[in-house]
């Protein structure tokens, strides 16, 4: 899981809390009793390797950016499962190996999702290994990428989660022309699921955010930090608009 602050940012929040109450010492005690931190609002992250931490060339994450963005006010659980596709994370898929992790999930909503719901809001970010293949016989064609997306959406919302927040996938930085027009097939589908109902939204466009040269290193799918930078910051935007 990976926390909304360091241990030291959350030690200050509670005496911030005590300093004020120390002032007011002569108060009743009830209205020292009331000095206490409200509950942190607790983000689900639902994605693949980029969401659990691949930095391409090392650096901090989007998730660990994002922790630093929104602060002490927030609980960030990453469920992020390397090499998963958006049809791994359906209720009907069988079990799942997530990457450098060592273990095999039964079910990847079961284990990862739902074991941490209810939670106002889960993020939702899948599609680079859809596209690639990766672990799978062939690409996602991109109707059967958006129904994945949305039994996972149906199935969160039925299961707690009070907002979804939808993110498109990145993009690649290959120079391969049917990669990126079937990612960007991703992107419309994507785009077409937010706004159908008020509990889906849409949020970062990455697929439009990122850039190739800037935000990658080389052909490797995985951001650079600058990129997974970028990310954060357009979802703290995001998280704090709905939260």
């Amino acid at each position: 899981m990976t926390q909304p602050a360091t241990p030291q940012r959350a030690h200050r929040a509670r005496l911030r809390c005590v300093s004020g109450a120390a002032i007011a010492i002569t108060l009743p005690l009830l209205l020292l009793a009331s000095c206490k931190r409200a509950p942190a609002t607790r983000v689900i992250l639902v994605g693949d390797s980029i969401t659990r931490g691949s930095v391409r060339g090392g650096g901090a994450s989007f998730a660990e950016g994002l922790a630093d963005l929104l602060g002490s006010g927030y609980e960030l659980v990453n469920a992020g499962c390397a090499g998963s596709s958006a049809l791994d994370w359906t209720l009907s898929r069988p079990s799942r190996h997530c990457g450098g992790e060592g273990r095999v999930e039964a079910n990847l909503f079961a284990s990862k999702l739902e074991s941490e719901l209810p939670a106002p809001l889960v993020t939702l970010m899948l599609g680079t290994n859809d596209a690639l293949a990766f672990h799978e016989p062939v690409p996602t064609p991109p109707d059967l990428y958006e129904q994945a997306m949305r039994e996972i959406i149906h199935e969160a919302l039925e299961r707690g989660a009070g907002e979804i927040i939808l993110m498109t996938p990145p993009p690649n930085p290959r120079s391969d022309e049917v990669l990126r027009e079937r990612l960007a097939a991703y992107r419309d589908r994507t785009l077409a699921i937010c706004g159908q109902s008020d509990r889906v939204r849409c949020g970062p466009d990455v697929f439009e955010l990122l850039d190739a040269e800037l935000h990658f290193e080389g052909p490797n799918a995985h951001p650079n930090a600058t990129g997974h930078r970028a990310i954060a910051e357009a979802l703290a935007r995001s998280v704090r608009e709905r939260s």
